[in-house]
């Protein structure tokens, strides 16, 4: 860039379009350029090599030396950049991880935020849902955990700007002191409630959805009333019964009770988190299972070729072939460390469609390929996208979970109560079980596995 500049006139821009042609391989570009760099180019302000007193032939020479470099070779201010950047970056990620994974989500992509998630969990750094009290609007580190932003949440969009200028005046105390604070719409504040920004006054997410309108009601009646006394000369009778309405509007809001007994769904909960801020935030579905090594499957961020692979469903596309009408599936896969699309075409489609829905975990066998798109990326190649090709796929069994049982006296419950209780609650396929002796303060291994009806005992944990 330089030799162009200094030798043959050209401009700083003009320079980098050559450098680009070079690293294109764009040959008539090029061609045109060397005739430029010799002789000028009048429309483009350059007097070229023979104008500052360099000869055509050592001209025509040294084009062809840059020519040839530039197969190879990145220009200085490249090379050193990059270098800059890398090692920047790298003290950043080092030092403030939080911050800098944060950073990164703020600018990825969706097919990225799970693989970041990943990555910020190998930090110990947690990611957390949207908090009302703590969340800006993108992502944001509060206590060394990386909170989700608001403006994440489907739908809320210009109504995080006007929470966040409320929060101003100090922390949402209540779900009932955030209504009286701000006039959010209802979609909104559904959304935020069911992406889990109100968690922190109440962990049941239904119940706050059971009263949400009842409260904007309540609280709506309460400025309403408020406004007439406002408006009422004080010592009148429209005064008095201002007062007296503002007063009623007050304990109809004091009395509403959050209906914390509503029973809610943990999947559904996730589903609705899932839908509303692109990925399992509060918990993955994989946390109920073996990991990658426990599977004996491969990773999807390594994964080549012919390899095994699982992960939770988390988009389901379903499509029908136009000869026929029959039914095939495009599903994102996510195993935490990646998003990957995966084809399941007619012929496999009927045999494990039934099994494939969002949020289930499946355990896939078959090939991964690489394939060229139609889209290019900055230096003008294909951009090559990874596609799986299952074979077999099938449900994954969740892990086994392991239950204490607290008895008083071990020898008591061997000889009096076990036989029922292994009647009642024995699973051979079921959960480890320990057995606590209060007596004696050891635990020791029972030799049958138990069901997931224990823990509704009182002495189980």
């Amino acid at each position: 860039m330089q030799i162009f500049q200094d030798l043959a006139g050209y401009s700083l821009g003009a320079a980098d379009n050559v450098r680009r042609y070079m690293s294109k391989k764009k040959i008539d570009k090029l061609a045109h350029e060397r005739e430029s760099f010799i002789h000028g180019d009048a429309s483009r302000n350059i007097n070229g090599c023979v104008a500052n007193g360099i000869s055509e032939e050592a001209a025509n020479k040294l084009f062809d030396q840059m020519s040839e470099f530039a197969k190879y070779a990145f220009n200085k201010s490249h090379a050193a950049t990059y270098a800059y950047n890398a090692y920047i970056t790298g003290w950043l990620k080092c030092y403030y991880p939080a911050e800098f994974i944060a950073a990164a989500l703020n600018w990825a992509p969706l097919e990225k935020i799970s693989g970041l998630m990943y990555e910020a969990k190998h930090f110990g750094i947690k990611t957390d849902v949207p908090d009302i009290n703590t969340a800006g609007t993108g992502f944001t580190v509060a206590g060394g955990d990386i909170i989700f932003g608001m403006k994440s949440v489907k739908s809320v969009g210009s109504s995080a700007a006007e929470i966040l200028i409320e929060r101003k005046n100090g922390k949402f105390k209540s779900f009932r002191d955030f209504f009286m604070r701000t006039n959010i719409n209802k979609t909104a504040t559904e959304n935020l409630i069911k992406a889990g920004a109100f968690d922190c006054f109440c962990d049941n997410r239904q119940a706050m959805l059971a009263v949400s309108e009842e409260m904007k009601a309540a609280v709506k009646k309460v400025r309403d009333t408020k406004a007439m006394i406002d408006e009422a000369e004080e010592g009148t009778k429209a005064y008095d019964q201002a007062i007296t309405k503002y007063d009623n509007a007050k304990r109809c809001l004091g009395e509403i009770v959050m209906p914390v007994s509503i029973p809610e769904d943990s999947n559904d909960r996730l589903k609705e988190e899932k839908k509303l801020l692109g990925t399992f935030v509060s918990k993955s579905p994989l946390e109920d299972y073996p990991d990658h090594e426990q599977l004996g499957v491969t990773p999807i961020d390594e994964a080549i070729d012919r390899c095994r692979i699982y992960g939770v469903i988390e988009t389901l596309e379903k499509k029908q072939r136009k000869s026929d009408g029959k039914e095939m599936a495009f599903i994102t896969l996510n195993d935490g460390t990646e998003l990957l699309t995966v084809n399941v075409f007619t012929k496999n489609y009927e045999k494990y469609g039934s099994i494939l829905e969002e949020g289930n975990v499946i355990i896939l066998s078959g090939e991964l390929r690489e394939e060229k798109t139609e889209y290019l990326d900055e230096e003008g190649n294909p951009v090559i996208e990874r596609k799986y090709f299952p074979e077999t796929i099938e449900l994954a069994e969740k892990k086994k979970k392991e239950y204490t049982l607290k008895v008083p006296s071990y020898a008591h419950f061997h000889l009096f109560k076990e036989d029922d209780f292994i009647s009642r609650y024995g699973n051979e396929n079921g959960n480890t079980l320990n057995i606590y002796d209060e007596a004696l303060g050891e635990i020791r291994k029972a030799t049958y596995t138990v069901s997931e009806e224990v823990k509704s005992l009182p002495n189980v944990i």
